[in-house]
């Protein structure tokens, strides 16, 4: 008499995963969060965040093609100011969730477009400015040269002015 037998070997254990998250976000900014896992993804997605004021914000990940890779944009229009914490919580395809991850995450102030007064002492003064998209308007008063130009543009301005400059 010959006896059959089989081994049944069940997967019980929750993907491994890893989530690339930014540090700090800007408030009106968008930034990719993605989560890779050992194997393949089910449908399920529980990915939410907690703002600084206590209110959710939920969100929808795209599942890769090879289903191992859950990839989203966030946007941070709605968020105030201060540390968010992302929620993710996954599951395999056979069903096996994962624990809460949790990101954090701080919302801040974009300096883009806000404008800054840049206040400079000199003595004696010659440069060449070009004409183009960088054309603030300055004047000179008191030996002081004094001008007003939009953040991104700060750089830029001090450098084609030929000043150099000393953290104080």
């Amino acid at each position: 008499m010959s006896v059959s037998h089989f081994y049944l070997n069940l997967d019980t254990t929750a993907p491994t995963v890893d989530i690339d998250a930014p540090k700090y976000a800007f408030q009106g900014g968008i930034d990719g969060i993605s989560i890779q896992s050992d194997e393949r993804l089910s449908s399920f997605q529980d990915i939410y965040a907690i703002d600084s004021e206590g209110q959710k914000h939920e969100f929808v990940f795209k599942l890769s093609e090879d289903k191992q890779k859950y990839i989203g944009t966030v946007s941070f229009n709605e968020f105030p100011f201060g540390e968010a914490t992302v929620y993710i919580r996954i599951s395999d395809e056979v069903g096996n969730t994962t624990d809460v991850h949790k990101i954090n995450l701080n919302v801040i102030s974009s300096l883009i477009g806000n404008t800054l007064t840049a206040t400079i002492d000199i003595k004696s003064f010659t440069s060449t400015v070009s004409r183009g998209a960088l054309e603030p308007e300055s004047y000179i008063s008191s030996g002081n040269l004094q001008t007003t130009v939009q953040e991104p543009q700060i750089e830029t301005y001090i450098k084609t002015m030929g000043i150099s400059t000393t953290k104080n």
